[in-house]
């Protein structure tokens, strides 16, 4: 199966067309949660780390997940981003988190195998 438009735009790191798809919520990212959080997933997901950090200095939910029932911390651990990770731990991030298929993952655990 092939990439959506958003995936691509991501991929490429197009962040104005990212932008744009993102308004019209083909992301799988649920714009009902707080909104901070969610531009946190979405900065983690397109690899804007600047933007992620900026965002990480305000109140927000650190557990927020998108639409595959990832949390902020498993998307930023799955991208090796370190330092975010290791903030939103500090911030209180659930490190033990269960996915939408119930397997435990341990944010952790994933960190030490990268």
């Amino acid at each position: 199966m092939g990439d959506t438009a958003l995936k691509e735009a991501q991929k490429l790191n197009h962040v104005e067309i990212v932008e744009i798809l993102e308004a019209t919520n083909e992301n799988g990212i649920e714009k009902e949660e707080d909104p901070d959080a969610q531009k946190l997933l979405e900065a983690i997901k397109v690899g804007n780390l600047i933007e992620a950090e900026k965002l990480l200095e305000k109140e927000l939910d650190v557990n927020a997940r998108d639409n595959d029932d990832k949390t902020v911390l498993i998307l930023a651990v799955n991208k090796g981003y370190i330092d975010i990770a290791e903030t939103l731990i500090r911030k209180g991030a659930d490190v033990n988190i269960k996915d939408e298929d119930e397997i435990v993952r341990s944010s952790a655990t994933m960190a030490l195998k990268n």
